[in-house]
């Protein structure tokens, strides 16, 4: 089964507990989280960045 995972309101959510590796534009990892739901991402600069959930790409925009 596919986690589903979407973000929000400065958050990322997935459906299931999930290991999550945040990269910017450059590649470089910015933020990780393990064993979560959600990350508040309202940290991060505003820019372009990939997600890799349990490892799945998904692109979003801060």
């Amino acid at each position: 089964m596919e986690s589903n995972t979407y973000v929000s309101n400065n958050v990322l959510h997935t459906d299931e507990p999930s290991s999550v590796y945040i990269f910017n534009a450059g590649g470089i990892l910015v933020k990780t989280e393990n064993n979560t739901t959600s990350v508040d991402l309202s940290d991060l600069k505003k820019g372009v960045y990939i997600a890799k959930v349990n490892g799945a790409p998904i692109k979003f925009v801060r």
